[in-house]
């Protein structure tokens, strides 16, 4: 039925997001992660943010094998950190430039992801986030600035 749905509302994110959690259970799990990575597009796309982290977080465990595109990662991690995600942030942003995504956007997000980390009285995970920056991107120039922020940031959290 659901599949009869997306065929008639193929645009629509929320029948593509319930088909890829019924496909999961089902264990069709390939066709499960296709029907999620659509929908995750679909959401972005049409500005249904909420959808696309619903999605996200149901599939987080296998985020690796949805292979979405570096700017969807980077959408993502904005989302992420929005709702104080940082883990999922992070990971999104690290996934992005993997993949080839743009190295100076990327790299202003997770460094706003750490210091919104910091921000909100989360220090030990902000040094967490300014440590990913600097094994990501070692020859930044701003790699010594997440290197002194993560220590700094440990300082915060009582650990230095």
């Amino acid at each position: 039925e659901l599949e009869a749905l997306r065929a008639a509302n193929p645009r629509n994110p929320a029948v593509v997001a319930e088909l890829a959690r019924v496909l999961r259970m089902a264990s069709r799990d390939d066709e499960a992660r296709q029907a999620a990575a659509s929908a995750i597009r679909l959401a972005l796309s049409g500005g249904a943010g909420p959808i696309a982290h619903d999605v996200f977080r149901s599939f987080a465990h296998e985020a690796i094998h949805l292979n979405l595109e570096p700017a969807v990662y980077e959408q993502l991690g904005r989302i992420l950190s929005a709702r104080r995600e940082f883990d999922g942030a992070s990971w999104c942003y690290r996934a992005a430039a993997a993949l080839g995504g743009d190295p100076r956007a990327l790299q202003k997000g997770l460094l706003s992801v750490a210091e919104m980390a910091l921000e909100t009285g989360e220090p030990e995970r902000a040094a967490s986030v300014f440590e990913a920056f600097a094994r990501t991107w070692p020859d930044s120039p701003l790699a010594a600035f997440a290197r002194d922020g993560a220590e700094s940031a440990l300082r915060k959290a009582g650990v230095k």
